[in-house]
Order: C-alpha cells, then sequence, then structure tokens
C-alpha cells in the first residue's frame, strides 16, 4: 500500500491517537467492507472504532459512501481532515444552511456525518472540533452488517459447535448467530476473528489461544 506523504502524517497521527485511547486494541489498515474501503480501524475485545481520513490530497468525493459503510460496522466512527476540508465536512452536517438571508435546506446535507466525531490535524497534531450531534446518541448496529466484516469460513468454524452446517450460507449463519447469541456475544466474536486474520498492514494477529478464548467466551449464551 502506498499513500501520498501528506495522508502518512494523517495516518501516523491517528494511529497514535488510537493507541493512546485503546492500548489494547489491534490497528488495521485500509478494512475492507461491502462495497467500501475503511482508512484505518482499531480493534478492542469488543469495540471496533473507525477513522476516516482527509489530507490535503484528498477529495470528499467518496465521503458520504464511506461514512454509511462505517456506520453500519463502528461502535464509534471519526473523520480526521485537515483544514482544506474541515469547513466543508461540518457543513454537510448541517440540515439548513443560510442563502441570501433564507434558511433553505442543504443539498449537500449527509445524515451519515451527522453520527461522526470530527477532527483536525495540523502538523502531525489531532484536536477534536466536532463531536456527534447529541440527537443522533448511541446508534443501534445491526448484528448482520458487523457479522459482513467475518469471512463465511470464519464464522462457520465459530459456530460450529453451536450445530451450524457446513452447506449454510452466509445468509443462514447470519441468521442462526442472531438466534442463538445476544448482538454482544456477536460484536466479541467478530473483533477476536479481526484480531487473528492477516491484512496487507496491520499489527501483529493475535496468538490463537487468545482468540479461542473470545471465541468461546462470545458463544457462551449459546
Amino acid at each position: 500500500m502506498i499513500f501520498s506523504d501528506a495522508e502518512e502524517r494523517v495516518r501516523a497521527a491517528t494511529v497514535a491517537m488510537l493507541r493512546a485511547e485503546f492500548p489494547a486494541a489491534r490497528i488495521i489498515h485500509e478494512l475492507e467492507i461491502g462495497g467500501a474501503r475503511l482508512d484505518v480501524a482499531a480493534i478492542d475485545h469488543d469495540r471496533i472504532v473507525v477513522c476516516e481520513i482527509k489530507s490535503e490530497k484528498d477529495s470528499l468525493k467518496r465521503l458520504a459512501h464511506q461514512s454509511k459503510f462505517a456506520l453500519s460496522v463502528s461502535d464509534d466512527y471519526r473523520v480526521i481532515c485537515t483544514s482544506k476540508h474541515v469547513d466543508q465536512i461540518l457543513g454537510f452536517r448541517e440540515i439548513y444552511v443560510t442563502v441570501d438571508g433564507r434558511q433553505v435546506v442543504n443539498k449537500n446535507f449527509n445524515e451519515h456525518l451527522r453520527a461522526a466525531t470530527v477532527w483536525l490535524e495540523s502538523g502531525g497534531q489531532l484536536q477534536k472540533v466536532s463531536k456527534p450531534l447529541k440527537w443522533y446518541g448511541r446508534r443501534r448496529i445491526l448484528a448482520e452488517s458487523v457479522l459482513s466484516l467475518m469471512h463465511v469460513h470464519e464464522v462457520k468454524a465459530a459456530l460450529r459447535h453451536l450445530g451450524a452446517k457446513s452447506r449454510w450460507t452466509g445468509s443462514d449463519l447470519c441468521t442462526f448467530a442472531m438466534e442463538h447469541m445476544s448482538g454482544g456475544d456477536i460484536r466479541r466474536l467478530v473483533c477476536a476473528s479481526l484480531r487473528a486474520r492477516r491484512f496487507a498492514r496491520a499489527d501483529d494477529p493475535f496468538t490463537i489461544g487468545e482468540v479461542s478464548m473470545s471465541f468461546s467466551t462470545a458463544v457462551v449464551h449459546g
């Protein structure tokens, strides 16, 4: 993976922030979900934090698309941007704007960004400039979206002892998991999987023993 110097600078600051805040988390770069690739993710035992980076070399054309997918799986979504983009990103969160002294509907409004925390990067330092807008609060994360972060063979292996069949599709496995596990259990299972899998750019994976223990804890309700 090759990034511009500007993106590497913002990425390094983002990773430093995540390591300070979530010291037990595994950092993964370019985490793919659905049709989007998310810049940086911190995977703790039961928490997924996703950060989207917008350096001065980036455009905002894909931000709405990326934000939609990031919110579908994360407990905490953060947009890390430079001064070039910060005002425009904050503007995307406003439902109404003032034009010629009148309030009109913002044609660039993006509801997904209202649930993000916005951080400003300058000289390798980060400053929080806006919290998620309060009426969005804690979002309900769908188990189906979170499970999509796992490969089908990983889900089959994790649920086999509960009675999952090798011939089942991803949809079958998702339904089975939601019937036999709580939302929190599913999240811990997904986190354990991501902490163990190999990625092109990420912290070293956790050992099989650590992951097996997490799997066992996650399916205790089964």
